[in-house]
């Protein structure tokens, strides 16, 4: 693929004038800002035993009345909510798509966020998006 002109010469004069590995350094940091920033990332638990149980602290659990009967993958949520609402892909995750409803995993940060997008949007009738309940025993 064809480079253009500005940018091939604006790079020349960058590295022909400062060290390559910290423009590299620079633009990588730029460009990607906290995803690669492995002081962000908690610690990988081994999650392999039988009572195994994910670290949820900080963590909140949002039902969303959407699911495979609207044509919605796990892929295609999560671009929704961060279509609507700007939250970063790395918030979102145990995604769970089921026939009628699904639910997503996010900080409560994110999740007050997601919640006031989609109260606002559904204005006087039920919202999308609610924080699930938990699961009831029997």
């Amino acid at each position: 693929e064809e480079i253009d002109n500005t940018y091939y010469n604006w790079a020349k004069k960058l590295l022909d004038d400062n060290n390559s590995t910290q423009i590299l350094a620079k633009l990588l940091s730029y460009c990607f800002d906290n995803e690669l920033n492995p002081g962000l990332y908690n610690e990988i638990k081994d999650l392999s035993g039988k009572n195994r149980r994910i670290e949820m602290e900080g963590r909140t659990r949002l039902f969303v009345a959407l699911g495979k009967k609207d044509k919605i993958s796990p892929s295609k949520l999560v671009k929704f909510i961060i279509k609507n609402t700007g939250v970063k892909n790395s918030a979102i995750d145990q995604v769970e798509v089921y026939n009628n409803f699904s639910f997503v995993t996010v900080p409560f940060k994110e999740a007050e966020i997601i919640l006031g997008v989609f109260q606002k949007k559904s204005g006087k009738k039920k919202s999308l998006v609610v924080k699930a309940k938990k699961k009831q025993t029997k």
